[in-house]
């Protein structure tokens, strides 16, 4: 039993780890949403998100981890930082925006959305 704490305690200081970098990231999407604020960029680039898709799938592989759950796990990260940036530019720009994000309760989980309103926030 002991080994098994001791392999749930790396378990729990790499999660931190992912949390760090995770915290990271929203904060350069923030740099970047500020960035595309300034220069009248679109927030959504398609290219791009296939682009990270088909690096992170070929690291996968190389790895030996699922794509699948690879992809779905990163398609929800840039879902994450996507609103930030739409937030951030939203709310300099008068409008308001409400992020329904990911619940997850009991093993399901209940989409997320995201809904604009014209006005003030």
């Amino acid at each position: 039993m002991r080994e098994l704490s001791s392999l749930r305690s790396r378990i729990d200081k790499i999660d931190g780890e992912v949390l760090n970098l995770l915290k990271e990231r929203v904060e350069l999407a923030k740099e970047i949403g500020a960035f595309k604020r300034k220069k009248g960029l679109a927030i959504i680039e398609k290219g791009r998100e296939e682009d990270v898709y088909a690096r992170l799938s070929e690291k996968a592989r190389v790895l030996g981890i699922a794509v699948s759950d690879v992809k779905s796990i990163f398609r929800e990260i840039i879902r994450m930082c996507t609103a930030v940036q739409s937030l951030q530019i939203e709310e300099t720009s008068g409008k308001k925006i409400t992020a329904n994000l990911s619940v997850h309760t009991s093993g399901k989980t209940r989409k997320s959305g995201f809904s604009r309103r014209s006005g003030s926030a």
